[in-house]
């Protein structure tokens, strides 16, 4: 006679199988394979070059006196060139010229006497206004900081007189002394 796998299930005596959940070497875990780190990067293997004239730079106000320089609105010149892999790139900073160096580039740029000195006074007006506001702004952060001691000021105040005033003795737990100079 012949059992149905239900039936012979139903005779067996019930134990749990085991599984052999040892490491064996055709199988491997995220853990056990390590792998360096891949580097990710962009390479590229031209470089194109774009060369301006020098003309009036509104927005590159120098941080002294003088007219801003900046470039041309178009470029006259175009370079192309292939990026060899064994050349080094090094970043350069950006040239800085002194005022008379810098009218002297306006003048070699067809600009004449008058327009550089209004774009001086330009200048002046922009980098006044600049000054201005970073004064504006120190002095609100000052004033926040004020504000921020006086609530603590305060909230600490409030705290102390309600924890109770002197015991027997005349002595306080706890003594504050806090300055703060008007606002």
């Amino acid at each position: 006679m012949m059992l149905t796998t239900a039936a012979a299930a139903a005779t067996r005596p019930s134990t749990p199988r085991l599984l052999d959940l040892s490491p064996s070497p055709q199988r491997h875990t995220s853990r056990q394979i390590e792998t360096p780190p891949s580097r990710r990067g962009v390479t590229f293997t031209t470089e194109t070059t774009y060369t301006f004239h020098v003309a009036h730079g509104g927005s590159a106000v120098p941080n002294r006196s003088g007219p801003p320089i900046g470039l041309a609105k178009s470029h006259f010149h175009v370079a192309c060139a292939a990026i060899r892999p064994d050349r080094r790139r090094h970043r350069r900073a950006v040239q800085k010229f002194d005022p008379s160096e810098r009218v002297a580039l306006l003048k070699a740029a067809a600009y004449n006497e008058s327009e550089i000195a209004a774009f001086c006074v330009d200048a002046f007006v922009v980098r006044k206004s600049r000054q201005d506001e970073a004064i504006d702004f120190m002095e609100e952060r000052v004033r926040q900081k004020k504000r921020r001691a006086v609530r603590m000021l305060v909230k600490i105040s409030g705290e102390v007189s309600d924890q109770g005033s002197t015991d027997d003795m005349g002595s306080t737990s706890k003594r504050q002394c806090v300055a703060v100079q008007g606002c």
